[in-house]
C-alpha cells in the first residue's frame, strides 16, 4: 500500500482562518471557527510534528490580536487592552499556552489594529500599530482623525525594542492593514513604505516593484503577496517584477460560489518556481509558473482551501474550510530537474 502524501490533524468541521508555521517548519499555529464564522466561538490550537504528522500541544484563550509560531517551540501573541499592546511569549505546558514572558511596546491614544511579523531569520518579530487621534472633536461636523502607524522591530529573546519608527496620516493610515496582512516576507512591505532598516533591494528592482504594488495596496479584490528576486506573486497574478508582465493568472469561474473559497494564489516558492493556489471548488493546486502545469492531488473532502503556505522540505500547509490542517508532501508536483524547496 502506497504512503499517503498528505497527513490530516486538527479541528475537522471548522473553518481555519489564519495559520502560521514555525521558519522551520515543525510548529504550527492555527485560529478556527465554525464554517458560519459565528465569531463569538473562536479557539486557537498549537502543534508540534510528531515523525510524519503534527499533534496538538496547547490551546490559547485566543484573547489576542496576531501571532507567530517560533523554532524552539515557543508562540508570541500580540495582546492589547486599547491602552497598551504588548508582545506576549506562551509555551505549551499540561496541554494549554502558558505565559512565559511579557513586554509592553507601545501605548496607544485611541486604538486601531496591530499585526505580527516573525522575520525569516527567526530572532526578530516586525510589529505595525494602528492608533487613532480623534482630536477630541465633534464627529457631526470636525476634521478627520489622524492615524498614527508605528513599526517595531523586537527581539524575540529579550523583548528589547531594537527599531522604532512611526508616522502620522490625516484621514487613513499611510498603510493598508489588509496590505500588511496579506504579503508574506518583507519585500511586499518594503516597496509599500515600510522603514529602511527592514530591508532594502536594488534601486531599479524596488522602483519595478512599486509600480506595480502601489495601485494595488488600497484595492480589495487584488493584494501583493510576495516578491522575489525576479517575480512578485498577487492573489491573482505572477508577475515578472522587471518588465510587469503577467506569467501567470489565476483561473477565475465567474460562476463560483462567492461564499465558499474563490479561486486565489496563496504563496510562492523560494525558488519562484511554484505557487500554491486555491483552484475552481477550493480545490488546492500547485502549479509550476513556466510551464503553469497544475498539480492537484487527491486529498480527503475538506470544503475548500482557506490558506496556504510552503513548508520547507518540499512540503505545504493547508487550512481548510471544514477538513482541519493539512501537510502535503509536493514531491509527486515538482517536475523532474527540479529540487524541493529548503
Amino acid at each position: 500500500m502506497a504512503t499517503p502524501h498528505f497527513v490530516v490533524f486538527g479541528p475537522l468541521g471548522r473553518r481555519i482562518t489564519n495559520l502560521a508555521a514555525s521558519p522551520d517548519g515543525r510548529y504550527l499555529a492555527c485560529t478556527h471557527v465554525p464554517r458560519d464564522y459565528y465569531s463569538a466561538d473562536y479557539h486557537f490550537l498549537f502543534f508540534r510534528q510528531a515523525g510524519d504528522t503534527y499533534v496538538e500541544v496547547g490551546v490559547h484563550p485566543c484573547v489576542m490580536l496576531d501571532f507567530a509560531p517560533l523554532d524552539d517551540g515557543g508562540c508570541l501573541f500580540l495582546e492589547t487592552d486599547n491602552y497598551t499592546v504588548e508582545l506576549a511569549r506562551y509555551e505549551p505546558s499540561a496541554g494549554r499556552m502558558a505565559e512565559a514572558a511579557r513586554w509592553p511596546l507601545a501605548g496607544t491614544l485611541s486604538f486601531n489594529d496591530a499585526s505580527l511579523r516573525l522575520l525569516p531569520s527567526g530572532r526578530e518579530a516586525l510589529v505595525l500599530v494602528t492608533d487613532q487621534d480623534d482630536k477630541q472633536v465633534d464627529w457631526g461636523g470636525g476634521p478627520p482623525p489622524d492615524y498614527i502607524q508605528t513599526w517595531l522591530l523586537v527581539d524575540v529573546a529579550s523583548g528589547a525594542t531594537r527599531e522604532n519608527t512611526r508616522s502620522v496620516n490625516l484621514a487613513e493610515p499611510e498603510l493598508s492593514l489588509d496590505a500588511f496582512r496579506g504579503s508574506r516576507g518583507i519585500s511586499v512591505l518594503v516597496a509599500l513604505g515600510a522603514p529602511p532598516w527592514l530591508g532594502t533591494r536594488p534601486a531599479r528592482e524596488r522602483e519595478a516593484l512599486q509600480k506595480i504594488i502601489l495601485p494595488l495596496a488600497w484595492k480589495a479584490l487584488e493584494f501583493a503577496i510576495r516578491a522575489g528576486r525576479t517575480r512578485l506573486l498577487t492573489s491573482q497574478r505572477v508577475l515578472d517584477v522587471a518588465s510587469g508582465e503577467t506569467l501567470l493568472r489565476i483561473h477565475d469561474d465567474p460562476h463560483a460560489d462567492r461564499f465558499g473559497t474563490p479561486p486565489r494564489f496563496h504563496d510562492l516558492s523560494p525558488d519562484e518556481s511554484y505557487v500554491l493556489s486555491t483552484g475552481e471548488g477550493g480545490h488546492f493546486e500547485l502549479l509550476h509558473v513556466e510551464s503553469q502545469r497544475a498539480w492537484r492531488p487527491e486529498l480527503p473532502a475538506h470544503g475548500g482551501v482557506h490558506t496556504a503556505s510552503f513548508l520547507p522540505s518540499g512540503r505545504a500547509v493547508l487550512g481548510t474550510a471544514q477538513g482541519g490542517v493539512i501537510v502535503v508532501d509536493c514531491a509527486e508536483g515538482i517536475a523532474p530537474g527540479d529540487t524541493a524547496w529548503g
